[in-house]
């Protein structure tokens, strides 16, 4: 008979049934069951089903312990990882539209924008928005950056930053003096007025 023959199958089929007979009578172990069944399955030319203790051994003896930790599910991303910031920033963005659509009421797309569109100049009411203005300088800090991280006067200023460290290493005001002129000020006069002096 040849390997994976019908006949050859059954005959198999027959003898693993035997054996579990054996098994749920209580005249041979679930030890002696595998082995059994095992020696049955190579006879026909099949593989052998490895016990669990083979499986642990043999996932011990292939793996890293971190694999063992990360498919067991015990190691989960950090919360401050990038990932795990990234997805809370999707959900919470998917969150808020979801939100935003029920408040308005199922309103259009146009109308949705509209409504966003207010909500901003609302944030905005009462500000000083002129280039210009001193006051508008304070108003947009970079995210977590000081005056000591920045070189020159432009990157300073497009931080919104009044100040910036100076090539000696010293705390500096990041202004030109054309917009000193533009503005009709000395330094002295445009130092007091950051500091809130008259």
């Amino acid at each position: 008979m040849a390997i994976g023959d019908p006949k050859t199958g059954t005959a198999m089929k027959k003898e693993l049934a035997a054996l579990q007979k054996k098994r749920d009578a209580g005249n041979i172990t679930a030890f002696q069951f595998r082995k059994q069944s095992n020696a049955i399955k190579k006879k026909y030319g099949e593989k052998p089903t490895p016990s669990n203790v083979s499986k642990i051994f043999n996932y011990i003896s292939t793996k890293t312990p971190m694999d063992a930790i990360r498919d067991s599910g015990a190691l989960k991303a950090s919360p401050n990882s990038a990932k795990a910031k990234a997805a809370a920033k999707a959900a919470k963005n998917k969150a808020g539209l979801a939100n935003r659509g029920r408040s308005q009421g199922g309103q259009k797309a146009g109308e949705a924008k509209k409504y966003a569109s207010d909500k901003k100049k609302d944030v905005f009411k009462g500000l000083d928005l002129r280039k210009d203005s001193p006051k508008n300088n304070t108003s947009k800090k970079s995210s977590g950056k000081t005056w000591k991280d920045f070189k020159s006067v432009s990157a300073a200023q497009k931080a919104g930053l009044n100040y910036f460290t100076g090539s000696d290493g010293k705390k500096k005001i990041a202004i030109t003096a054309e917009q000193l002129k533009k503005k009709g000020m000395s330094l002295r006069k445009y130092a007091n007025s950051l500091k809130g002096k008259k």
